[in-house]
């Protein structure tokens, strides 16, 4: 199996339980070491304490959405270049996904292949 991932922290933050164990199970296969919230605010935190590799983040959380959580890392100078890929059903007729699609590194429409999970 490639391993991708390999040596890399990711944290998942969504909120949808068998999207999140998706995920987790795809970037933990690839050699990932995954840590998972399921609302913005405990993700948001998360992300603070572990200082990911990479964050997958949903659009549309309890809490804080995701787009708040995007806004949050860019203005933070510690975590400004952290690579994020957002995931959401969000297409181009929502402005979330424009602001999304500025802030970050990737935007993936859900329901999406894990396999479009790569490091950035």
């Amino acid at each position: 199996m490639d391993m991708i991932w390999q040596g890399k922290v990711v944290v998942v933050c969504e909120d949808e339980p068998a999207l999140a164990k998706m995920a987790q199970r795809f970037l933990e296969s690839h050699g990932a070491t995954v840590h998972v919230a399921h609302d913005g605010e405990s993700g948001l935190d998360l992300i603070r304490h572990v200082v990911p590799d990479h964050v997958v983040l949903d659009l549309i959380m309890p809490r804080m959405d995701g787009l708040e959580v995007l806004k949050t890392i860019r203005s933070d100078a510690a975590l400004q270049n952290l690579p994020v890929t957002v995931t959401s059903t969000q297409t181009d007729d929502c402005p979330a996904y424009h602001q999304c699609q500025e802030l970050a590194n990737r935007y993936l429409i859900k329901p999406y292949d894990p396999r479009e999970l790569t490091p950035l």
